[in-house]
């Protein structure tokens, strides 16, 4: 703990990675999650405490993630795929900064 803030956790993987190795992660203490499909330029990133997710571009086409080697892929919907990669990176740093909601993107209530 530095400067009166908690550190904040960050997990990430390529697509090809099994889960999180980590016994100690907590999966009800996540707040922020992305994904993202650099060929297709798009990312979904969710504020998890409240459900909404960053709103930047107009739905064009669903991404599929892999989540694990261990399970299916899963299908993020064109409307929750509107965020651009550069944008999804500037709120991963945001967020890592000082573990708050970004501020720097406009959030709506879930779609799905």
């Amino acid at each position: 703990m530095r400067g009166g803030r908690s550190a904040q956790t960050m997990w990430w993987a390529i697509s090809d990675q099994p889960p999180d190795p980590r016994a100690d992660l907590d999966e009800a203490s996540l707040r922020l999650r992305i994904d993202i499909d650099p060929d297709a330029g798009r990312a979904d990133v969710r504020w998890l405490p409240d459900g909404t997710h960053a709103k930047e571009l107009e739905p064009t086409i669903a991404l599929t993630v892999v989540e694990s080697s261990c399970a299916a892929d899963v299908t993020i919907p064109a409307e929750l795929a509107v965020v651009s990669v550069p944008t999804a990176r500037a709120i991963a740093v945001s967020y890592t900064t000082d573990g708050l909601r970004p501020a720097n993107v406009r959030w709506s209530p879930s779609a799905s």
